[in-house]
């Protein structure tokens, strides 16, 4: 439990963080894993979006956006590479 507790409040805290130094309003992720399924810091990709996005479905069936140029938001890796791919956005490196 308390591993996963530390996940989601990593996973928040990167977001706000990056944000907050963009000077932007962080964009919480959404929040539909189960108890059995836990949030992995592995399993997220922080990414700066350099266009506007639009509201869409991922492939976890999570809606996600809409997102405007410089809003910063971590996503699943899968997502966050087709974004950073068809040039929507930039990952945002993290120690």
């Amino acid at each position: 439990m308390f591993e996963q507790a530390r996940a989601v409040l990593d996973r928040f805290r990167i977001n706000i963080l990056v944000a907050l130094l963009a000077a932007k309003t962080p964009v919480m992720p959404a929040e539909n894993k189960s108890a059995e399924e836990p949030v992995k810091r592995s399993d997220l990709k922080l990414v700066r979006f350099i266009h506007e996005v639009p509201r869409f479905i991922g492939d976890d069936m999570n809606v996600y956006g809409p997102f405007e140029m410089e809003d910063v938001a971590s996503l699943p890796v899968k997502t966050a590479n087709l974004l950073v791919e068809r040039k929507r956005a930039e990952e945002i490196k993290v120690n």
